[in-house]
C-alpha cells in the first residue's frame, strides 16, 4: 500500500503596501523626528539660559547646606535672567522656610506672572500671604490656585477657608467638600466645613459633616463643640442630655480660653435646668 504524501497548503503571500501607505509611514516616522529634535533643541536651548544655570548652581548649594550661596546664585539668576521664572520661584520658597514672608510673597508674584498657569505657585503665595493676615490677597490666589489644582486637597481646601473668612458661606462648601473627598480627616477644612453648612441653615448637613468628622478623630474639641453647638438648635430630649452635655465639658476642657466653648457649656446648663453650674 503506498504511502499518500500530505501536501501543505502555502500561506497566502502578505500583500506589499501601498505607494500611498509607504509614503505616509514615512511622513508619520519624518514628523515625529521633527518634533523629537524640536523639543531637543528647545531643552537645550533652555538650558544654556543663564538663568538655568544659575538656577542650578542655586540648587546644588543648597544641597550642600549653604543656603546664602543659594540665594546669591538665585538672586544673580533673576537678575541675568529676569523672565526665566524657576530662580523666583526658589528664592520664594527659601524666604518662606525662612519666615522672611514679604520677601516671598514679592517673588512668587514675580514668578506667577512669568508661569500664570502654574498652580502650586498660586498656592504657596496664597499660603505666605494668609499668614502675614493679608487675607484680601489671599482670597483671589487661592481661588486661581483651585482653579488650576482641581484635584489637590490643599488647594481645594485653602480656597473653601478663605470662603468662610469672607462669609462667602455657600460658595465654601463645595471646595470644602471637594478637599475631603480628597483627603479625609483635614480638620481645618471639617470645622470650615460644619461652620459654612450651619451658617447656610443646613443644620441636617451641619451635624453629619461634625459626626462623620468626630468618628474619624473623636477626641478633636472642636468637632466635640460643634456637636453640642448643634444639638442646642433643638430640645435636650433626655436620650441625649448626656452625650451633649459631655461633648460641651470636653470641649471646654480642651479650649477653656475659647469663648464659644464657654458660651456653648453654659447654655448647656441652662438648657438642663442648672443655672448655678451656668455661671460657674
Amino acid at each position: 500500500m503506498s504511502s499518500q504524501k500530505s501536501l501543505s497548503t502555502p500561506s497566502p503571500a502578505s500583500p506589499k503596501p501601498s505607494s500611498f501607505s509607504r509614503l505616509l509611514l514615512l511622513f508619520c516616522c519624518l514628523a515625529g523626528g521633527a518634533v523629537a529634535l524640536t523639543y531637543l533643541a528647545k531643552t537645550v536651548q533652555e538650558y544654556r539660559r543663564p538663568g538655568a544655570r544659575f538656577n542650578q548652581e542655586g540648587i546644588e548649594a543648597l544641597a550642600q547646606k549653604n543656603p546664602v550661596e543659594a540665594e546669591n546664585k538665585w538672586l544673580m539668576g533673576v537678575k541675568a535672567d529676569p523672565n526665566y521664572s524657576p530662580n523666583a520661584e526658589q528664592l520664594g520658597d527659601l524666604y518662606a522656610i525662612e519666615r522672611r514672608n514679604p520677601e516671598a510673597i514679592a517673588c512668587y508674584r514675580r514668578a506667577v506672572k512669568l508661569t500664570p498657569n502654574d498652580g502650586s505657585l498660586f498656592l504657596r503665595l496664597a499660603q505666605v500671604e494668609h499668614l502675614i493676615d493679608r487675607d484680601d490677597l489671599a482670597y483671589p490666589d487661592s481661588k486661581r490656585a483651585a482653579e488650576l489644582l482641581p484635584d489637590n486637597a490643599d488647594a481645594q481646601a485653602r480656597y473653601g477657608l478663605l470662603e468662610v473668612k469672607q462669609s462667602h458661606y455657600a460658595a465654601a462648601i463645595p471646595p470644602l467638600q471637594k478637599a475631603l473627598a480628597l483627603h479625609p480627616g483635614m480638620g481645618e477644612a471639617e470645622d470650615a466645613l460644619v461652620d459654612a453648612q450651619y451658617s447656610t441653615h443646613d443644620v441636617v448637613g451641619a451635624e453629619r459633616t461634625a459626626e462623620d468628622w468626630l468618628s474619624k478623630q473623636p477626641n478633636d474639641p472642636h468637632a466635640l463643640l460643634w456637636r453640642a453647638k448643634i444639638a442646642l438648635q433643638r430640645p435636650l430630649l433626655p436620650g441625649n442630655e448626656k452625650i451633649v452635655l459631655e461633648a460641651a465639658e470636653r470641649a471646654y476642657k480642651a479650649m477653656p480660653d475659647d469663648l464659644e466653648a464657654h458660651r456653648v457649656l453654659g447654655q448647656t446648663y441652662l438648657n438642663m435646668n442648672r443655672p448655678a453650674d451656668a455661671e460657674r
